[in-house]
C-alpha cells in the first residue's frame, strides 16, 4: 500500500472515529491487516472511508474481546443475538436459531461498511441461481 493512501487512512480514522485511540503502531498494523481484505478498485472513491469503517469495526470487536476477558467472563458476548432465555421456570425465546448472523451487524462501524459495500459492490445473479 502507498504511503499517500496510508496517510489518507490515518487522516480518516482520526476524523471518522476519534474516540478510537491507537498508537502510531497499533493503527500501522491494523491498516496492515485490513489492506488485503479490500480492493480499490472495486470501492473507487468510498475506498478511504470503506476501509476506515472496516479496521474500526475490528478494532472494536478487539476491545470488546479484551474487556470481556478482563470481567473474568468466558463469553466474549459477540457470538450472536440471544435467542432463548431460561430464569427459573420462565424461559423466553427470540427470534429464529437457524437465522445467520453477521459478524459486521455488531458495530456501527460493520453497519456503516456494509452499507457503502452495497452501494460498491453489485450481486451478480444469473438465471441458473433459480435452478437450484
Amino acid at each position: 500500500m502507498l504511503t499517500e493512501t496510508k496517510d489518507k487512512i490515518k487522516q480518516a480514522f482520526s476524523v471518522i472515529c476519534p474516540e478510537l485511540i491507537l498508537t502510531d503502531e497499533e493503527l500501522e498494523v491494523y491498516i496492515n491487516l485490513v489492506s488485503p481484505m479490500l480492493s480499490e478498485s472495486v470501492f473507487g472513491n468510498m475506498y478511504i472511508t470503506a476501509f476506515v469503517y472496516l479496521m474500526a469495526h475490528h478494532i472494536v470487536l478487539r476491545q470488546l474481546i479484551a474487556q470481556y476477558g478482563e470481567n473474568g467472563s468466558s463469553d466474549v458476548g459477540i457470538t450472536g443475538s440471544v435467542t432463548s432465555e431460561k430464569e427459573g421456570d420462565l424461559q423466553r425465546s427470540y427470534g429464529d436459531r437457524s437465522a445467520s448472523f453477521d459478524m459486521l451487524d455488531k458495530t456501527y462501524y460493520g453497519i456503516e461498511f456494509k452499507r457503502l459495500r452495497s452501494m460498491c459492490v453489485v450481486p451478480i445473479v444469473t438465471r441458473l441461481d433459480n435452478a437450484l
